[in-house]
């Protein structure tokens, strides 16, 4: 039995080693990929993320990627009936690391749309480093249902509260190290590739999703919240002391930004209801949120008495300031709401008689050409 064992954990620690070398082969020489039809396909997902993003560490592009390839629903936060309803809804709404607020979001449901909110303080199985809930979404994406997708991943390793020389935790990222300082200790590079993998897996799924959405949807909506880059707001002594780190000054962020048209509005949430200025800057292609650009939260005593504080109290303090304002989720129901309500008009018109994209009351993805997305998920969707 020990043997048997460790034949086993030799084999899975082996696996990963051999994908990042067929991965390195197909990206030196493409033509691999026809003679080799049945290649794994988080293989050939791994050569797409290494394609887009040539920077990416190899170890991080593994954790992006599930390892499986079908869906065990006793594994995923959702039961049968759950999984059923979100797969019949002709729009499905989903907010990655929501915090525990379902509510507030569920505003957004009506007869065809179901929002899922997804986070670990909602159900220890909501959490998107498990491949069986991001093959799950992936799949949704792939059916053409995902219509917006919204959220924002954990800024632990780029927050400026790490440059303040109070004690407290150091940077761990930089500019020109922005995947993880080559100082670190293994246990801080291990939690640095999560908040890297947190990050890409969002933008992977919104990929997939723009590919497959149905024709009478305009466009998936996406909106990313990051902390504002502190080069943007601090002075310039500060600036040149400190350095900062910020995803947006990233090369694969900036690649991912152009190429799907997203728009950066730059606000302090503070002035929307959230208990510090925060400044905050939100990725998106949702039409209203510009007019959040550029306010201001007034300043407070509550400022200096901080550091007044113990460590200890500080920090347990900033782990809730994750939470948006409330201006701000309202703005973005808002926003979603009246781009929404544009596709129901084009959902409406494509639905009238004689029109070939409508069948038995279901709206079909339109026919697209094969490309990377395409080629690369095809092999997920069967398990669906």
């Amino acid at each position: 039995m020990g043997m048997k064992l460790i034949s086993e954990l030799e084999h899975e620690s082996s696996v990963p080693l051999a994908r990042t070398a067929m991965v390195r082969a197909i990206l030196q020489q493409p033509e691999l990929v026809t003679k080799f039809p049945n290649l794994d396909p988080t293989v050939l997902l791994m050569v797409l993320l290494k394609q887009e993003y040539p920077d990416l560490p190899d170890s991080i592009c593994r954790k992006i990627v599930p390892s499986t390839k079908e869906v065990q629903g006793d594994q995923l936060p959702w039961n049968r009936r759950q999984r059923r309803q979100i797969l019949r809804a002709r729009r499905v709404v989903v907010h990655l690391y929501s915090g525990p607020d379902q509510k507030t979001w569920k505003k957004l449901e009506d007869a065809h749309t179901v929002v899922i909110c997804v986070d670990k303080l909602i159900n220890p199985k909501m959490d998107m480093m498990n491949d069986q809930v991001m093959l799950f979404l992936m799949k949704l994406a792939m059916k053409g249902s995902l219509h917006g997708l919204i959220g924002g991943p954990p800024c632990r390793s780029v927050s400026a509260c790490r440059y303040a020389e109070d004690g407290g935790p150091k940077p761990v990222r930089s500019e020109a190290e922005p995947y993880g300082l080559s100082t670190l200790s293994p246990a801080q590079l291990e939690k640095v590739e999560e908040d890297v993998t947190l990050l890409f897996r969002m933008m992977l799924l919104y990929s997939i999703a723009e590919h497959y959405k149905v024709g009478w949807c305009e466009k998936v909506l996406f909106a990313l919240e990051q902390p504002q880059d502190p080069r943007e707001y601090r002075s310039n002594q500060d600036v040149q002391r400190h350095g900062y780190m910020s995803i947006w000054r990233m090369a694969a962020w900036k690649s991912f930004a152009a190429k799907y048209g997203l728009r950066h509005t730059c606000f302090e949430q503070g002035a929307y209801g959230h208990v510090k200025p925060k400044p905050t800057t939100v990725a998106h292609n949702i039409d209203g949120l510009d007019e959040l650009q550029g306010a201001q939260a007034p300043r407070t005593s509550v400022e200096s008495k901080r550091q007044e504080k113990t460590l200890e109290e500080r920090m347990a303090e900033s782990s809730t300031w994750a939470t948006w304002a409330p201006g701000l989720k309202a703005a973005m129901i808002e926003g979603m709401r009246r781009e929404f309500a544009k596709d129901e008009d084009g959902c409406r018109q494509l639905g009238a008689p004689g029109n070939g994209r409508r069948q038995r009351g279901t709206l079909r993805p339109v026919a697209r050409k094969p490309n990377d997305y395409s080629r690369n998920c095809a092999p997920y969707q069967k398990s669906l």
